[in-house]
């Protein structure tokens, strides 16, 4: 938790944006999800209740591949669904990684001295990918998911607008 003192107060807020953005994403992931699939919500949340937000977007992605009829559509969702495993692949450091020095960990002797923790150096180091975020970097990315995840919700209500609303796609 130490680390975490080194990042600007933005900096934190944008972690917590983060986490709220994954939310959402997760949310409008299942109710999707249980939309194709014609479950309640109750069973949607059964079915999808342990599954990672990566698995969520492939089951989607095939999902949807099924139902929709022109090659255009098929690949704006292909398009739309790779940013967001994109974009996952930094949540999931910026949430789950370990927060430290460019370069390394730092030691409790340089936690205690602040100076030398620059902010701008700070990232957190996802510990199995090996995969880095800097800091610098927090506020963009909860902006970049709430952005992907508005353009995919968009994008299936406008692909699905006839079935979700009785007119005609366009309409």
């Amino acid at each position: 938790m130490l680390p975490l003192l080194a990042l600007t107060v933005a900096q934190r807020a944008a972690v917590g944006d983060i986490a709220i953005e994954s939310s959402g994403i997760e949310s409008a992931l299942n109710w999707m999800i249980g939309y194709l699939l014609h479950l309640k919500q109750d069973e949607c949340l059964l079915l999808l209740g342990t599954r990672m937000l990566d698995s969520k977007l492939d089951l989607l992605k095939e999902l949807c591949l099924r139902k929709l009829t022109t090659e255009e559509d098929k690949q704006s969702l292909r398009d739309k669904i790779g940013l967001l495993k994109g974009l996952n692949k930094d949540r999931t450091v910026a949430i789950h990684g370990i927060w430290q020095r460019k370069g390394g960990p730092t030691s409790l002797a340089d936690l205690m001295r602040l100076e030398a923790l620059p902010i701008q150096e700070m990232v957190a180091v996802h510990e199995k990918s090996g995969r880095e975020l800097p800091a610098s970097e927090l506020e963009n990315l909860a902006k970049r998911l709430e952005a992907a995840n508005m353009d995919l919700l968009n994008f299936f209500i406008w692909v699905f607008a006839e079935a979700l609303t009785g007119k005609p796609r366009g309409a």
